[in-house]
């Protein structure tokens, strides 16, 4: 029976003139018939009822009802875009009054720093030697904010 397919051929005829082993065969054949039958039934069923309008889907009849559930989400992911726009607008103004902000205040101790180094005598060469290597650190400091050095005025402009 390994190369009986289901469905598709039936029982093998008994090879005997036993009557109860005739009757067994005519119950499987009777048997077979029906199942092909029923399977058969379903298939047409299934067709009809997939050709009819209220079967399967079709494409032309879901897209637009996917266009009119996602309708609304659209219009959200739209809302939540303008919003981002705004925040990131926000933002990026925030942040440059801070690093306008920052780099004022590092060049006001800077301006700060090299007045009082100014007022230092020549004999307090340790003492300008520190306020310059803390210039020269906020130095860096302005030039990472405003990717540029800070023009220092000279002890004659202060």
């Amino acid at each position: 029976m390994p190369n009986r397919l289901l469905f598709l051929r039936p029982p093998p005829l008994p090879q005997t003139e036993d009557e109860e082993e005739q009757r067994k065969y005519r119950a499987k054949v009777a048997a077979y018939h029906y199942k092909l039958s029923m399977v058969m039934l379903a298939l047409i069923v299934f067709t009809g009822w997939a050709l009819s309008p209220l079967g399967l889907a079709r494409a032309q009849n879901v897209k637009p009802q996917i266009q009119e559930a996602l309708a609304p989400v659209e219009a959200e992911v739209q809302q939540l875009k303008t919003i981002l726009a705004q925040v990131t607008t926000n933002q990026e103004l925030n942040a440059k009054r801070l690093t306008r902000s920052l780099s004022n205040s590092v060049a006001s101790e800077m301006r700060f720093m090299q007045a009082k180094r100014c007022k230092l005598s020549n004999a307090e060469e340790q003492e300008r030697e520190r306020l310059w290597n803390e210039i020269e650190r906020k130095q860096d400091e302005y030039q990472e904010l405003r990717n540029e050095r800070y023009n220092l005025p000279n002890c004659a402009e202060l």
